[in-house]
């Protein structure tokens, strides 16, 4: 049975599926460019950071640094909560 697109026998994987999209879209959108190529890196393309460092050309520190701003980015900006942190 189907309602709203949405296929309703398999136990909501499918809309899981589509809004985990639309939520990583929208914190996505927290990001600067460069903050959002290094998630594309890490997370779409299963980088590590090392291989993230290479294909974006700059340090393993640099990537260290921008992982740690763009946590601050998401709890101060978006609200998220990043191990047990969230904007006071």
């Amino acid at each position: 049975m189907q309602e709203a697109g949405f296929d309703l026998d398999d136990g909501g994987k499918q809309e899981k599926e589509i809004f985990s999209g639309f939520y990583k879209e929208s914190l996505l959108g927290f990001l600067t460019r460069k903050q959002r190529r290094l998630a594309e890196c890490l997370n779409d393309r299963g980088m590590t950071r090392k291989e993230a460092a290479e294909c974006l050309g700059v340090s393993l520190q640099a990537v260290h640094q921008m992982v740690l701003r763009m946590r601050k980015r998401l709890i101060e900006r978006a609200g998220l909560k990043v191990n047990g942190k969230t904007k006071n």
